[in-house]
């Protein structure tokens, strides 16, 4: 069964690729075609086979998780050196690697199944996730500098931004006092994905309200 699973799905992604990357070429510009085609090639070509090798995998990794907001950027015509889409995009990056850490632990037994490496095994339990903490909260106090950098301009959207930093520095930190069980329940990855959520809602809540005619 897992084989015949394994067959049809080397038989569907050649295709889904190819029409991924053709609507890219057709609609959007040359920038984000590129950034496709990288972030492509390098999820498979790199990522997915380092997974097998190493779990520090998850470093290079995050670089894909930052492409897609490049790629809407650079087609409504900013460009990939802008300071505002890298700090963006390198918040993301900060934040992928606890998500994917938190969810890694959670499922250690299936990931041990599937052949993966175990994730840092020389750490003990404690210094795991003061690692994994100090990886959140460098992501949190990150979106702080959105509004310096011109992506949050409005006083509805900076709040929204603060109330979401403020309530996952204090959320994630009880957890840390409750211990490993609560820490790595799930919950504290399901606060991290709704943090990122609240942040990247208060952008759009930003352009949103910007572009009201009062």
């Amino acid at each position: 069964m897992a084989f015949t699973a394994r067959r049809r799905a080397a038989a569907a992604a050649p295709g889904l690729l190819a029409a991924g990357l053709g609507l890219l070429f057709l609609t959007a510009k040359g920038p984000a075609v590129w950034l496709g085609l990288f972030a492509v090639l390098w999820y498979n070509g790199v990522y997915t086979r380092l997974k097998r090798i190493t779990a520090s995998a998850a470093l290079p990794g995050a670089l894909c998780g930052a492409i897609p907001p490049l790629m809407g950027w650079t087609c409504a015509g900013g460009g990939l050196a802008a300071p505002r889409i890298v700090l963006f995009s390198g918040i993301l990056v900060l934040w992928q690697l606890p998500h994917f850490w938190l969810f890694a632990i959670k499922y250690r037994e299936d990931f041990k199944k599937a052949g993966f490496p175990p994730l840092f095994p020389q750490l003990t339990e404690v210094r795991l996730r003061l690692i994994i903490l100090a990886w959140v909260l460098s992501a949190a106090a990150s979106t702080l500098l959105l509004g310096a950098f011109g992506m949050l301009a409005g006083i509805e959207a900076k709040a929204l931004c603060l109330v979401a930093v403020c309530w996952i520095f204090a959320s994630v930190g009880r957890a840390m006092l409750k211990g490993g069980g609560f820490f790595y329940s799930g919950k504290v990855f399901f606060r991290l994905n709704l943090f990122m959520g609240l942040t990247i809602g208060s952008v759009v809540l930003d352009r949103l309200l910007a572009s009201l005619p009062f």
